[in-house]
């Protein structure tokens, strides 16, 4: 079964993504705060998917492009969306990331990963559907037979 990372510090968002994501023959593992993700990336032997809230733990220093980057360096095959409530903004996002980001020799690439698979969790579909259908979408590109 593919495995699934989902953080979010919105309690809510990480269980019910996961009771849907069990129904469609994945296995989730929720994470609450950076730490918890942190544990998550580093215990698991294989992450296939990630879904991360972009503006995750507003207390931290990190947040979720911490988590992507953490991912990423970990589980280099994983592909991940990331989940915000609001709309994307490149400027906005190198602005309030733009410190985590500035040693980065290829920001332009994340940059571009966030973008291609960036959801909006006020848009107009509901978020859940719309991540189960961007899991599925990204999971046809991996096995397209």
């Amino acid at each position: 079964m593919p495995t699934v990372l989902i953080v979010d510090d919105e309690k809510h968002i990480p269980r019910d993504l996961s009771v849907f994501l069990v129904k469609g023959g994945y296995t989730p593992y929720p994470a609450h705060s950076v730490e918890e993700a942190k544990k998550v990336i580093d215990d698991q032997p294989q992450l296939d998917y990630a879904i991360i809230d972009l503006k995750l733990d507003n207390q931290s220093d990190f947040g979720g492009i911490e988590v992507f980057r953490q991912v990423k360096q970990r589980h280099p095959q994983a592909k991940i969306i990331m989940l915000s409530a609001n709309p994307f903004l490149e400027e906005r996002v190198l602005k309030e990331f733009g410190e985590q980001l500035k040693d980065e020799p290829d920001i332009h690439s994340i940059l571009g990963e966030v973008r291609s698979h960036y959801i909006h969790k006020g848009g107009e579909r509901n978020y859940i559907l719309v991540v189960l259908e961007k899991l599925k979408e990204l999971r046809n590109q991996d096995d397209p037979g």
